[in-house]
């Protein structure tokens, strides 16, 4: 297992169900759904990321680097929905999944270089 790179069934089963929570969470409280939207995204992306990358969990440069992107990530969603018209009704969910491929691509890379490079830096000293 330790040398796996999809997800098993489990994965998706935590995946669908941290959904699940934060679409409960949200509709519960009555939040607007441009902001469901991105509290969705933002759970499904980071769990996808985390249980991905889950032979990356014993470096301490993956959890200091993965906090530094979700802020980063944080900070552009509300940037993004705040230019979001009010009337929105929702982020399609082809744009969804386009951009989840895209940044959650760009999260791996950095993540697996990061922890790349230190473990470099540390072997070379």
């Amino acid at each position: 297992m330790e040398g796996r790179k999809d997800l098993g069934a489990w994965e998706w089963v935590i995946i669908f169900g941290l959904m699940a929570i934060a679409i409960v969470i949200t509709e519960s409280i009555g939040i607007v759904q441009k902001w469901e939207d991105a509290v969705v995204y933002t759970v499904v992306l980071f769990a996808a990321i985390i249980l991905g990358l889950r032979r990356l969990w014993r470096h301490q440069v993956f959890w200091q680097n993965l906090l530094l992107v979700f802020a980063l990530h944080v900070l552009a969603v509300i940037i993004i929905v705040q230019i979001v018209p009010t009337g929105w009704r929702g982020i399609p969910g082809l744009l969804m999944v386009i951009a989840a491929g895209v940044e959650g691509a760009l999260i791996l890379s950095v993540l697996w270089k990061r922890v790349r490079r230190t473990r470099i830096n540390d072997c070379g000293h």
